[in-house]
């Protein structure tokens, strides 16, 4: 499976390099299982993010059952388009990705002094 750099994967170098190391170059097989207690909280936040998206007052995008290369190309696809928010995109280089939860459209205000 190839690899590639997350903002993941730059949190967990700040936190800790052996570990990063370790997620790219380590024996899978000797990685600890994920604990009940990082699984709840993980639940918990994506019940969070799903209740906060559903309090939007506007419609959105939501990417988050497509496959991953489904998901680049229609959140790219949505950024030409303009749409406003997106729920679950994915954009990639070629050794970076980036899976944020949500994307908000900015538009900046031009401002003109007379």
């Amino acid at each position: 499976m190839e690899k590639r750099i997350t903002a993941s994967t730059l949190y967990n170098y700040v936190q800790c390099p052996r570990r990063v190391q370790l997620d790219f170059f380590g024996d899978p097989s000797k990685k600890d299982r994920v604990s009940a207690f990082v699984e709840l909280l993980w639940e918990r936040g994506n019940a969070f993010e799903r209740e906060t998206m559903d309090k939007l007052d506007e419609p959105f995008a939501d990417l988050r059952s497509l496959e991953p290369l489904e998901k680049e190309q229609q959140t790219l696809r949505l950024m030409r388009l303009g749409e406003k928010i997106i729920y679950g995109g994915r954009i990639r280089t070629d050794t970076l990705v980036g899976e944020p939860d949500s994307w908000f459209k900015k538009v900046a205000a031009m401002w003109r002094v007379t």
